[in-house]
């Protein structure tokens, strides 16, 4: 897997309904950023800042999320199916249960 040298910093940013499908986004920086509806079927975010992110109706399938820091982001009907988790951290998400 090829990790990019220098990745954008896009905390805190609107990218709702951005088709991020395939892209390697592993480390990067998604912190607070609103992610609603976005399209990241295969995409590899290991080890990306996704703390406080709204991925609410995100379809994360097949994506991997290896040591993805997700605490406290929101992901009301996201899909997940097939993705990778191992070491991914949770803590505090918003499930919408």
């Amino acid at each position: 897997m090829y990790i990019p040298k220098y990745l954008p910093n896009l905390n805190g940013k609107n990218l709702d309904r951005v088709n991020f499908s395939g892209l390697n986004l592993s480390y990067g920086y998604l912190k607070g950023a609103s992610l609603q509806d976005t399209k990241m079927i295969g995409t590899w975010l290991c080890g990306t800042d996704l703390r406080g992110a709204d991925l609410t109706g995100a379809d994360l399938s097949n994506a991997d999320l290896t040591g993805a820091d997700l605490s406290g982001a929101k992901l009301v009907g996201t899909t997940m199916l097939g993705a990778t988790i191992n070491a991914a951290n949770f803590n505090g998400v918003d499930w919408g249960f």
